[in-house]
This record gives C-alpha cells, sequence and structure tokens, in this order.
C-alpha cells in the first residue's frame, strides 16, 4: 500500500502510535486516536493500495498499565478498543483486511493464570466472532498474523518449545508447522512472524540451538483449502 504505521516516544516520555502517508510523497507522521494520559503502541496494518481503508492494530495502555486490544480506521477512521476478556494485557497483533468491510484480526491477550491465550475474531461483530485459539499441546499461543483463512504465530508443544504454527479458521484446525516443511531434523520452526498473501511466511527457526531466520514460499496453491502436504521452498539467509 502507500502508508506506514509505527510507534514513537513522544517529548512527555509515553509511547504514541502513529501513520503517514508514502504517496506521492512522504507526509508528516500523524499521531493515531489516544485517551489522555494513556500510551499506544501499532503492531501491525492492513492495506490494500488504497481499495480498502486502512486499519492499524495495536493497544492503548491506561495510566494504570492495564493493556487493550485495539484497532484505528474503518467507517470513522477513529478508536476502537476491542472487548477482550483477560486480566491484564492484550493487544492486536494481525488484520486481514477487505475490499468492501472490515475483516478479520488475530492478537492474543493473559488469562488468569498470567497465560498467553491468543485469539481471532471479526472486527465488524468482535464479541459473537470471538475464538480462542488452541495450542499445539502446551500452554500458550502467540498469534502474529492472519488472513481471511488462516492464523500464523507461535504456540507451546507438549514438550515445552515454540512451534510454528497455521490455524485454519473455516475448519478449526491447529497444526505444527513442522510436520509441513521440509527441513532437517535439527531445525525446528519456532514462529512465523509475517504472512504475505497467504503465498509467502516469514518464521523463526533454530538450528541446534543457534536462532535464523527464513522464509518460505507456496509453490503449489492451485486450489483451496491447501492439502495439509503441500510442497513448499525453505530458504535460509544470514541470522
Amino acid at each position: 500500500g502507500s502508508t506506514a504505521a509505527g510507534t514513537m516516544r513522544r517529548a512527555d516520555g509515553l509511547l504514541q502510535a502513529w501513520s503517514v502517508d508514502l504517496w506521492p510523497v512522504v507526509s508528516q507522521a500523524v499521531p493515531l486516536s489516544t485517551p489522555d494520559g494513556w500510551e499506544s503502541e501499532a503492531f501491525a496494518m492492513s492495506q490494500d493500495n488504497a481499495a480498502s481503508e486502512t486499519l492499524v492494530g495495536g493497544l492503548v495502555r491506561s495510566p494504570s498499565g492495564r493493556e487493550f486490544a485495539a484497532v484505528w480506521g474503518g467507517p470513522d477512521g477513529g478508536l476502537m478498543i476491542l472487548p477482550i476478556p483477560g486480566t491484564s494485557k492484550a493487544r492486536l497483533t494481525g488484520l486481514s483486511g477487505s475490499e468492501f468491510s472490515w475483516d478479520k484480526a488475530c492478537g492474543y491477550f493473559l488469562d488468569s493464570a498470567g497465560i498467553e491465550q491468543g485469539f481471532a475474531l471479526e472486527l465488524n461483530d468482535p464479541v459473537n466472532s470471538f475464538v480462542v485459539l488452541p495450542t499445539l499441546g502446551g500452554s500458550w499461543t502467540r498469534p502474529t498474523c492472519i488472513s481471511k483463512h488462516s492464523v500464523w504465530g507461535a504456540s507451546e508443544d507438549a514438550q515445552g518449545p515454540s512451534r510454528a504454527f497455521e490455524f485454519t479458521l473455516d475448519g478449526q484446525a491447529m497444526e505444527d508447522l513442522n510436520d509441513r516443511a521440509n527441513t532437517p531434523p535439527a531445525v525446528a520452526l519456532t514462529q512465523v512472524t509475517s504472512s504475505g498473501f497467504g503465498l509467502i511466511h516469514s518464521y523463526d527457526l533454530e538450528v541446534n540451538g543457534v536462532q535464523y531466520g527464513a522464509f518460505s514460499q507456496t509453490v503449489g496453491m492451485t486450489a483451496w483449502p491447501l492439502d495439509s502436504g503441500a510442497p513448499t521452498n525453505l530458504r535460509m539467509f544470514s541470522g
């Protein structure tokens, strides 16, 4: 698209989410709506080359330190604090845009035991569409990105390590992407960090205890849904 978003630290020391137009020229950064005395942080953005409204997702933080999942944009361009359960930390980490309406979002919150629980919802009906994501056998799930069909991120397995996952929204199925990727025995995909159009994914991975970055590109996307064994090419770049 033609917009960027991020977080700055203001002169008063508080964090402030912002957005900026990049085309046709770079504009002044515009602070996103934040209650007086509160902080805000931007973690995700959705824009379809100006074919749909720009959405920015993240959190707002009260003076007492409680964090609420938030999204900026939509019909009125303002701030929407999402009704997420939990104790003190909730944030929106992924957005899926639509040409004609608000679409899906994902994030995580702390439950009553202080454990991260992932969620997905539809922005036009966040209460009735709210889904708590399962884990890969452990205690926590941390989504990082979402499309119309799937949520990706990191989740703890039964042995304790972090593993990259895909959760299909229609089938409500949770999959460890290590079961799909053609990786050597010493390699573990630990987290999906981003997704582009459902085709290209960025990962964190671990090789014999050393952290690297990687990306995979789907090469067999001729039908939907993809079979669980759909081929991918995994290429490593310097960590």
